[in-house]
């Protein structure tokens, strides 16, 4: 298979959003909804500074997947690239985009200077976890996530 990787414009947005709804049901389900509607990843995207970059990935002039990816500072470490969403097209895998895709976003990471790269798999995507551990990679152990959606919980106190 041959395949490009290029930055998402945002014409783009679109076949990223039908991709993020695949992925969706994918790891949560047919019935699941996303939160976020296409206008907002647009408005997201073309905001300035922009909330997230991506990549996508074509055969031909057919898309197969795409990386949205940010950047996060630590204070002790310094800029990471954060991944939020990685995903390939169910017929297209095993075929080494995914290899090809987590290399260059390291690329796009140290070009920025990044210290490194992070991402989170629920833990029930074994094939996910399977696949990042061929890199080498492991699970950060002793880290609790917190997150909060109802910002009026924090903002109150």
């Amino acid at each position: 298979m041959s395949f490009t990787i290029q930055q998402v414009q945002a014409d783009d947005l679109p076949t990223i959003y039908e991709m993020m709804l695949e992925l969706a049901r994918h790891v949560y389900g047919s019935d699941y909804k996303i939160k976020i509607s296409l206008e907002k990843l647009k408005k997201d995207f073309c905001r300035d500074p922009a909330a997230f970059s991506a990549v996508l990935v074509k055969d031909g002039n057919t898309a197969i997947g795409y990386a949205i990816y940010c950047f996060k500072y630590l204070s002790w470490t310094g800029e990471f690239l954060y991944l939020d969403d990685l995903y390939i097209k169910p017929e297209c895998r095993s075929s080494g985009i995914g290899r090809k895709l987590i290399s260059h976003l390291a690329q796009i990471a140290s070009e920025q200077g990044c210290a490194g790269m992070e991402w989170y798999v629920e833990n029930s995507n074994g094939r996910a976890i399977k696949f990042y551990e061929t890199f080498g990679l492991k699970t950060l152990i002793g880290t609790s996530i917190f997150r909060c959606k109802e910002l009026s919980k924090l903002e109150s106190n």
